[in-house]
């Protein structure tokens, strides 16, 4: 089990990645404007330059977060509900 420092330096790391690619992608372009292409245009490279392990982690990091929004857009709790913010605007990050 790593230490705390481990982790937070794992954090970070992925947190300056997941960055990068929101502002490659589009920091605030709706979600549902991003085409598999536009993903594949960000993955390619870092797994052609040999970096396929990275290149997965950000596919991965990339499908969640989309995973998530679907789920959440369409979450019948959340969307019109009283109280509740309207998602119709997500934003990827």
């Amino acid at each position: 089990m790593g230490t705390f420092q481990e982790y937070k330096s794992s954090w970070a790391a992925a947190e300056k990645g997941l960055n990068k690619i929101a502002d490659t992608l589009g920091r605030n372009r709706p979600a549902r404007e991003i085409m598999p292409e536009d993903v594949l245009a960000v993955i390619r490279p870092i797994y052609v330059r040999g970096a396929r392990a990275m290149a997965d982690h950000v596919r991965s990091y990339v499908r969640s977060a989309y995973s998530w929004a679907i789920k959440s857009e369409h979450d019948h709790i959340i969307v019109g509900s009283v109280g509740h913010a309207s998602l119709k605007g997500l934003k990827l990050i």
